[in-house]
């Protein structure tokens, strides 16, 4: 826990134990109630199950995944939804192409656009790299203004294996108009990236994001932490 108290101290927070356990979609129910927002962007959608789960609480959904196997997935799974966007394209900081790497995971949950440290076949199994093609990036800002979005308000889920300070960059001045968060914090870094959760936190309290929620914890083979998902919510009236 003592990583976790760390990220809690630094908003000013202590942590205790719970008497009850909630679910995070009972939680997100329960405060999108107080604070409502419009629509959900999900991005790095992989097989979309984030987005199957929770997409019933927006009035639409946008998906962004750059894995092309992946991306016939969620084209056949949300085929009859008229109101879940799908994208095949990744998200970032700047309107680019570049290449992303496929790995031999299961899921293709390690498959990235950054390209993997020395610590990623150390601590995780099933970690080659199998395939490489060109994508292209898009910064949310850009797609926002593009799809006529600006007077919208949004949840963003972000998990794209070592990119995602860079899509909440992409944001630029629209950060104001997303009401939570869902993002992956890095503790050791498996990806060629210079920052961990630290700057995540640090971006959080600059943009007036409280921490929510913490869930869904990777350990390597020996128990270490290696990275955790946590929510935030914008502290309204501040």
């Amino acid at each position: 826990m003592s990583v976790l108290k760390k990220i809690a101290n630094s908003f000013g927070y202590s942590l205790t134990r719970k008497h009850k356990t909630e679910s995070l979609k009972e939680l997100l129910s329960l405060r999108l109630k107080y604070n409502p927002c419009d629509y959900l962007i999900d991005v790095g959608s992989n097989i979309g199950d984030f987005c199957e789960e929770y997409s019933e609480m927006f009035s639409k959904s946008f998906c962004f995944e750059p894995n092309k196997e992946l991306v016939l997935g969620l084209k056949k799974k949300f085929s009859k939804k008229n109101n879940i966007i799908i994208n095949e394209l990744g998200v970032g900081d700047a309107n680019k192409k570049t290449n992303f790497y496929v790995t031999n995971d299961k899921g293709k949950t390690l498959s990235s656009i950054k390209k993997q440290s020395e610590n990623m076949s150390k601590l995780l199994r099933n970690t080659e790299v199998v395939d490489n093609y060109e994508i292209e990036i898009v910064k949310l800002y850009d797609y926002i203004i593009k799809e006529k979005l600006i007077n919208n308000t949004f949840f963003l889920k972000t998990d794209t294996q070592g990119n995602d300070i860079e899509v909440l960059y992409g944001l630029k001045e629209f950060i104001k108009k997303v009401k939570f968060i869902k993002i992956e914090m890095p503790v050791i870094n498996i990806y060629e990236i210079n920052y961990k959760f630290e700057l995540i936190n640090d971006f959080m309290k600059k943009n007036l994001y409280k921490p929510l929620y913490i869930q869904h914890l990777t350990r390597s083979k020996k128990g270490e932490l290696v990275e955790y998902d946590a929510v935030f919510e914008k502290i309204e009236n501040n």
